[in-house]
């Protein structure tokens, strides 16, 4: 930071945190540091998470009460030290769900933060200019809140700048060039994505849909697939595309080295979760990768059964 505001140039500073950062230290280093003056917290909180995991919102006062009380912080504590802080709260993922519960839930985390603003946001649509416009931050607000924090963290040998490993968080990567057989990626969905599993997301591909790059995107109980490109080895291999004889060798020199069965399509993905659960949800995703029975029978032309949405919409951001 002091890099940046010697260098004298710098009007605003717009600092993106983790999603396990605890709010306090961070103001408190923002309020001590003579060239920064705070002028909004904004806290981003997934609304489809809360619904489904944390019963509408309702759940997260009284979970982070037990866990004080027992000695311990745990998710929900830092979900709620999330919203106290704030002086601005976004609501994400409100396309999908209803009105009624983005009402509910603003509701339920309210009384958390009667002194922010609560808004709906889809697909990070968040005008620059009125982020820009904030008051500045109202840290006599939390002060009272930050200190009863420090000393609960100086009576129980903790540290407010815990990470994730604190809440027995953590993540796992699952990354095979093979495709994922449709019929069982859909079972997995349906049946292994419990609540410990918090955010995956990554690429991946389906013997039904070859040709397509798809976006795994799950939060909580709700998965977004979207088309995000198309593969360069099918395009290359699409003789309807009419290519020149020099892109075709351009192709070809950007698939060198890759999978001489698969080219560049492959499966990569990123899965964060409670820890005691996590090993489970990966194995079975990876159960879901074609077999070599399988891969032959999709080189061979076979059809594949495919549960997943066949229709496309095209979406627009304002």
């Amino acid at each position: 930071m002091d890099k940046v505001t010697a260098q004298g140039d710098a009007t605003h500073i717009l600092i993106e945190t983790s999603g396990s950062t605890h709010p306090w230290p961070l103001l408190e280093a923002i309020r001590a540091h003579p060239a920064l003056r705070l002028h909004g917290f904004l806290s981003v909180v997934d609304t489809a998470t809360l619904a489904q995991d944390h019963d509408l919102g309702r759940a997260i006062l009284p979970a982070a009460s037990r866990h004080l009380v027992a000695g311990q912080r745990g998710i929900e504590n830092l979900l709620a030290e999330q919203i106290m802080f704030a002086s601005r709260i976004l609501l994400s993922e409100m396309d999908r769900v209803s009105g009624e519960t983005l009402r509910t839930v603003a509701q339920a985390i309210h009384p958390l933060n009667p002194f922010a603003d609560i808004m709906g946001m889809q697909w990070g649509n968040v005008r620059l200019a009125d982020v820009l416009a904030l008051p500045p931050y109202d840290h006599a607000r939390v002060a009272a809140l930050g200190a009863e924090l420090t000393d609960w963290d100086r009576q129980h040998g903790t540290s407010s700048m815990s990470g994730a490993e604190d809440y027995r968080i953590d993540s796992i990567m699952i990354a095979d060039p093979r495709p994922f057989h449709p019929q069982r990626l859909w079972r997995v969905y349906n049946h292994y994505l419990g609540t410990g599993i918090h955010r995956s997301k990554g690429f991946f591909w389906l013997p039904s849909r070859d040709r397509l790059q798809l976006l795994w995107n799950q939060t909580a109980g709700s998965i977004g697939l979207e088309i995000v490109n198309y593969w360069k080895v099918a395009a290359l291999e699409d003789e309807s595309l009419n290519l020149l004889p020099e892109e075709r060798e351009e192709m070809r020199r950007r698939l060198a080295g890759m999978s001489p069965e698969f080219g560049d399509r492959g499966c990569r993905l990123t899965v964060i979760g409670d820890r005691d659960g996590l090993a489970a949800f990966a194995d079975a995703v990876r159960g879901c990768f074609c077999t070599p029975a399988e891969v032959a029978a999709w080189r061979a032309g076979a059809a594949f059964d495919d549960p997943w949405p066949a229709s496309t919409v095209k979406l627009s951001q304002r």
